[in-house]
């Protein structure tokens, strides 16, 4: 048996171990508020819906949130009360001019990529299991592409986000999927939907290079190509998107020229 005072230790360290399990959990939360609402910068969020996307009662995530938009982290809309990103977010990016730097290059040499292919151009940066959009150029009439800059969706979703996970370890990149997958059923994706990812990834393994060809898109093809950083890890993407009348898949050898050149002048601004 244990005496008093060891029973007091022992239930000291898990107080203690409790306490820290809850500040993490706190911080775990915001994270997970703040990057919900990234997904939805335009649009924004009501209470209800962004509580139970994060899975998190109402007044816990209402407290929250009053914390955030204090700190300027998150702004709500006048209009209509949603969510929306704070300007904190933009002040505090401004502490990696490296990577700004290579957004306004890359913008650059996404245009010429638009102009030589008649299509749009994006440039994707990875983050965790997602991408977010930093530029897209060109395609105006292409409506139907609805990522913009400050897009933040699955890796999975895009042909840029599947050229990223191509230049990782096979085993990093089959858990992302598997993970991606998961999430995107919690979402409502239904079985067509996941079918044509699935046909995107099987063409881009066959093929050693991100090919969507009208896959989750009918009547759109859309090629990408990993950046990797001075250590060789793979932490962006650029993609270009077209009508298959523009870009056809014929048109593969020429797209795939440009756009490595694109890449091999890019790498030298990545950090």
């Amino acid at each position: 048996m244990r005496n008093g005072r060891q029973v007091e230790e022992s239930e000291l360290g898990e107080n203690a171990k409790a306490g820290q399990r809850s500040g993490t959990q706190s911080i775990e939360r915001a994270i997970g508020l703040l990057r919900e609402i990234s997904t939805r910068g335009q649009f924004g969020w009501q209470l209800s819906d962004l509580a139970a996307r994060c899975q998190l009662g109402k007044s816990t995530a209402h407290r929250m949130l009053i914390c955030l938009v204090r700190e300027r982290l998150v702004s709500q809309r006048p209009a209509d009360r949603h969510y929306i990103p704070g300007p904190m977010l933009f002040e505090l990016g401004l502490a990696l001019p490296e990577l700004g730097e290579l957004q306004y290059r890359a913008r650059s040499r996404l245009a010429v990529l638009a102009a030589r292919t008649s299509g749009a151009a994006f440039f994707l940066f990875r983050s965790g299991d997602d991408f977010v959009c930093a530029a897209r150029v060109g395609g105006a009439e292409l409506k139907a592409l609805t990522v913009f800059p400050g897009t933040r969706r699955p890796l999975v979703t895009s042909v840029g986000g599947v050229a990223i996970m191509l230049a990782m370890p096979v085993g990093q990149a089959r858990a992302i999927i598997n993970r991606n997958f998961a999430n995107l059923r919690g979402v409502g994706y239904n079985r067509a939907r996941l079918r044509a990812i699935r046909a995107m990834l099987e063409r881009t393994h066959a093929e050693g290079f991100a090919i969507n060809a009208g896959d989750t898109l009918p009547g759109v093809n859309a090629f990408g190509l990993a950046l990797r950083d001075s250590d060789g890890v793979p932490f962006a993407a650029i993609t270009v998107e077209g009508t298959a009348q523009a870009l056809p898949l014929d048109r593969l050898p020429e797209i795939r020229r440009l756009m490595q050149s694109a890449v091999e002048d890019l790498r030298g601004a990545a950090p």
